[in-house]
């Protein structure tokens, strides 16, 4: 209990940056400047940073960039060599004290922190005359690299990795290009820098480089609608149809959002999730707002096919990987496990890591399917802070590139990432100011596996970082390194970071018990439990199965199986077990026939629930299992004769034409019900007894009649 209001009162601070001017005495103006450290309090290390000032007396201010908090005063401020003492000032409760000691050498001090009746140790070291503007130090760069390696090294532990890879550019130099830790823990095998990881949705910016180079050519126009190109395109709005751009592909403003459980683990094909686009409902109007979203992109990678002649696949190789040597990169999970040296995904269970399948996204490819190692992309940070020229070689126009790296849509929410500013997006690269750089940057995920990518193009800087587990880690190491390279005092990114996994955690926790509480007791289903299987089919998002298992419902979509719970009511969550909430809500439908005709269910969190159909059962198009309900049937002083064509019933009535019934739903034991095709409202309802057909109900909007069967 303590501990917490410690950390609200103290911890809750920014960096301490302390400043005190130099003094008349030798010995005072050697402690005057910016001094660097910590106070070690349990679990972690607070960075601190210290600059001294003195005019006529000592004063002081300091910061804790973590917290939030800058250039505080300091008071109470005593010198007298060696000893160091001063208060936090700001309002800070507790009586916040250091007490410190110079070194013999006059380059630490090192002593304590105290705060209501608790110290903690504290070390400070000179700053070593860093120069903020020019991001110089007097630690030479072999130093900070190796400094660099050690953090590395150090939290891969700390946030239980299996593995990593980074590399650094630095003015078209590759300063580190390293593995850390297990590839595969089963076998052993190490991480190296040309260990192949999926780097997951950097890819993007691949597929914006490969449209620029078709823009170059004059084959494609960044301002030109995608319908010219593409006259068999179409999206929900018919509008956006036939305005959304090229420059839009890339730039998440089609008015869609994600729809990603569309693709995600489909086996469509990527002309079939092309097709599927129409059905797919959008949040805004186009150009109206960013938001994120990967078919776009898959959108892109057909266009540049349909221009070229050649898959998406073929271009990266040729325009991009073969040009700046990127030999052992791969297009596909698949092509990635026939090379020698590639990573295993993992996932982490009960703090344990465990090796999980790979997943395919062939289909989804132009939007996140590369796998590289940090060599290779090394070469890409290369070809992007070099205008778009590498070793003499030119792979896209330095005005082309630029377009492709300015600006072009706002995101309109905060950063949330401390010293950042601004949240644009050019084409496949977030941009943001960085503690006054400019940065571009995009993060990549995909089962077991997440990557992040980031160039500062006026500082000649390009990091990568790919782990073999989800993670924040990624992101946090890349500004973290930045940090160092630009000679900045780093904000600790991956304390931060780390205890934003674990928010994540206990938020996950509490959205189980707000749904839980909001749970109606003592229900249950109206039907038995056979009565909600089927398949359920919405035109865009494809099938889904609902079975029985052990007494129990699954939901299976796109070949993975969820296990469903009876919530309340007729509504069954998939996911989550019998001690949590948790889950997606399936609510079912009722026909006025008394039967299951739907389910709502929410797969994009942007938009209401999307209604899945149920289909009819497979049987009812099975010639073998229809020839049951042929014959003639006595339908008041006429005959209504139903045969079978091909795999359709076919109801016939003297005088009358013939029309065809589609199977419409089956009752086991007791009814089967088609629909008249091209005549909305009549039915005909076949009533079973025993093991045969009895008669035939036909359900006009006029009445409902009976046909006995002869």
């Amino acid at each position: 209990m303590w501990l917490r209001l410690y950390r609200s009162s103290f911890f809750s601070l920014p960096f301490i940056t302390l400043l005190l001017s130099s003094g008349a005495l030798r010995g005072q103006t050697d402690i005057a400047g910016e001094w660097n450290g910590s106070i070690e309090i349990p679990g972690q290390a607070l960075k601190v940073s210290l600059t001294l000032t003195h005019d006529e007396e000592w004063s002081g201010s300091y910061s804790i960039p973590i917290q939030g908090i800058l250039e505080q005063p300091l008071e109470d401020v005593e010198i007298l060599l060696p000893g160091i003492k001063f208060v936090l000032g700001g309002g800070v409760p507790g009586k916040p004290t250091f007490i410190l000691t110079l070194s013999d050498d006059e380059k630490s001090l090192e002593g304590g922190f105290s705060q209501s009746g608790m110290t903690f140790p504290a070390l400070f070291t000179r700053a070593g005359g860093v120069d903020v503007e020019q991001g110089n130090s007097s630690m030479s760069m072999e130093e900070m690299i190796g400094e660099v390696e050690k953090l590395l090294a150090k939290v891969r532990e700390d946030w239980n990795i299996p593995g990593m890879a980074v590399a650094i550019v630095k003015d078209d130099s590759i300063l580190l290009a390293r593995g850390f830790g297990k590839r595969d823990l089963d076998e052993d095998l190490p991480v190296t820098s040309s260990t192949l990881f999926a780097i997951g949705s950097t890819t993007k910016a691949f597929t914006s480089l490969v449209v620029g180079t078709l823009v170059d050519e004059g084959k494609l126009d960044w301002d030109t609608p995608v319908s010219e190109y593409m006259p068999n395109f179409k999206i929900y709005d018919e509008y956006a149809t036939t305005h959304l751009t090229v420059r839009d592909l890339l730039t998440h403003v089609s008015g869609l959002p994600r729809h990603d459980l569309m693709w995600y683990g489909a086996e469509f094909s990527r002309q079939e999730l092309f097709d599927r686009l129409r059905y797919l409902e959008p949040t805004a109007e186009v150009r109206q707002k960013w938001q994120y979203q990967n078919l776009m992109f898959m959108v892109a990678g057909l266009l540049a096919e349909r221009v070229t002649g050649m898959t998406w696949e073929e271009l990266v190789e040729e325009r991009i990987f073969k040009i700046i040597g990127m030999k052992n990169a791969t297009l596909s999970v698949d092509e990635m496990q026939k090379r020698s040296d590639f990573s295993w995904p993992y996932t982490e269970s009960e703090d344990t890591s465990k090796k999980i399948d790979f997943r395919n996204i062939d289909a989804i490819g132009p939007a996140g399917s590369i796998n590289a190692g940090v060599d290779e992309m090394a070469q890409w940070l290369r070809l992007n802070l070099s205008g778009g020229e590498i070793d003499g070689k030119r792979v896209i126009q330095e005005e082309t590139l630029s377009e492709i790296h300015a600006p072009q849509a706002i995101i309109s929410n905060d950063p949330g990432v401390e010293g950042m500013m601004f949240n644009l997006y050019g084409m496949g690269w977030m941009i943001n100011s960085y503690r006054g750089h400019q940065l571009l940057h995009h993060g990549g995920g995909i089962d077991g596996f997440v990557s992040h990518v980031a160039i500062l193009p006026d500082d000649g800087i390009g990091i990568v970082v790919l782990t073999n587990q989800p993670t924040g880690l990624p992101q946090s190491a890349v500004l973290d390194i930045i940090d160092r390279l630009l000679g900045l005092q780093p904000f600790d990114h991956i304390v931060s970071g780390l205890q934003q996994h674990e928010m994540t955690r206990a938020q996950l926790e509490q959205i189980k018990a707000d749904e839980e509480a909001a749970r109606v007791t003592g229900t249950s289903p109206t039907f038995p439990i056979g009565e909600y299987t089927g398949l359920y089919e919405h035109p865009g998002y494809g099938i889904i199965q609902i079975d029985v298992d052990e007494e129990k419902l699954m939901a299976i979509h796109h070949g993975d199986s969820t296990p469903m719970r009876h919530y309340h009511y007729d509504v069954f969550h998939a996911g989550g077990d019998e001690q949590s909430s948790g889950g997606t809500a399936v609510s079912f439908e009722h026909d006025p026939g008394g039967g299951i005709s739907a389910f709502y269910v929410t797969l994009e969190p942007s938009l209401d629930p999307i209604r899945f159909v149920k289909l009819p059962p497979a049987r009812l198009y099975d010639p073998d299992y229809l020839r049951r309900y042929t014959g003639e049937y006595g339908l008041a002083e006429r005959t209504a004769n139903i045969s079978l064509h091909d795999s359709l019933l076919v109801l016939t009535v003297s005088g009358q034409p013939s029309y065809k019934l589609v199977p419409r739903k089956e009752v086991v034991d007791l009814f089967t019900e088609f629909e008249l095709e091209e005549l909305p409202g009549f039915r005909v309802r076949f009533q079973i007894k025993g093991d045969r057909v009895s008669e035939a109900l036909v359900i006009q909007p006029n009445g409902t009649f009976v046909a006995e069967k002869r």
